[in-house]
């Protein structure tokens, strides 16, 4: 749907959506992101018929440029990457018309009927850029990242990606998860590292005022058998193409690893252009059924 001039048109059916969703079900949109008005790119999943056994999911993409919507067209590249073609666009960020990133995840398994949900031996991330107009082939991640819950442009070919990379070796029931950055430099993505803070840690989202200043946020239990209790929130910085040290923002306890309550970073946001960002989130005082909202500024 379009809004124009404080108006929202009628429902449209993505252009080229319904030659792509052979299988009937589980399309949708789950992305979308906008230059400018009129100029926007969207990104999501359909069904593909797959004759004896499940229907596989593949991504697509979708750009639309002076007010009007392109084709929708597979991910380039995906099915090279995934057995049996199960995977999903859930990111979109364009800095500038038919400039823009999307990203996802895909199954890296041998048995695509086997994994449903984004996790290690199952799942691996993906990022593909437009270019002028025009989406290139997918660049995978080899590393055990499993998912991306925030992506963020603040210029061409300059992107971070925030997310979960998930270890399954450790003796925590079901997996640890560590906190995730990725960027991206003059088009060319590369790790940024795992953010060990403490295990069962997660990036929740990350905002960029201009390329190399950036912030981001989310929450750590501390310990790898707390289960959901001690949860403490984190905001990590980025200045001058450097990250800095995860803390927890004034004001907002520590918790004791096996001890109730807890504080989430859920959203991040840094104006374009000024290197100053605000974070939001929740916080549960111990021994209180209770939440309540904060925001916390960056000082310059």
């Amino acid at each position: 749907m379009t809004e124009t001039h404080g108006r929202w048109q009628p429902a449209l059916e993505v252009p080229g959506i319904a030659a792509l969703n052979t299988g009937g079900a589980g399309v949708s949109v789950d992305a979308v992101s906008c230059a400018s008005a009129g100029n926007c790119a969207a990104g999501g999943q359909y069904a593909i018929a797959n004759p004896g056994s499940e229907s596989s999911l593949g991504p697509f993409v979708v750009t639309e440029t002076d007010g009007t919507w392109g084709t929708a067209q597979e991910v380039p590249g995906i099915q090279t990457m995934t057995p049996g073609i199960w995977a999903e666009t859930t990111s979109m960020a364009c800095p500038s018309a038919g400039n823009c990133a999307a990203a996802g995840y895909y199954n890296n398994g041998s048995d695509a009927d086997s994994c449903f949900t984004p996790t290690p031996g199952c799942a691996s991330v993906f990022e593909v850029n437009e270019r002028h107009g025009s989406w290139g082939q997918v660049d995978a991640r080899t590393y055990n990242f499993s998912y991306i819950v925030s992506l963020t442009c603040p210029a061409a070919g300059d992107c971070v990606a925030a997310g979960i990379a998930a270890d399954e070796s450790s003796a925590y029931p079901g997996y640890v998860d560590f906190g995730e950055l990725v960027s991206e430099t003059n088009g060319d993505w590369a790790r940024a590292g795992v953010l060990v803070l403490t295990s069962a840690s997660s990036v929740n989202s990350v905002s960029c005022a201009k390329p190399g200043y950036c912030a981001a946020g989310g929450t750590t239990t501390g310990c790898q058998a707390c289960n959901d209790e001690g949860q403490t929130a984190f905001v990590i910085s980025e200045w001058h193409g450097t990250w800095g040290k995860a803390v927890t923002p004034a004001g907002l306890p520590r918790y004791h690893p096996n001890e109730p309550g807890g504080a989430t970073v859920s959203a991040v946001a840094c104006p374009p252009k000024v290197a100053l960002c605000i974070a939001g989130g929740s916080e549960s005082p111990a021994n209180s059924n209770r939440a309540q909202a904060f925001i916390v500024s960056q000082a310059r």
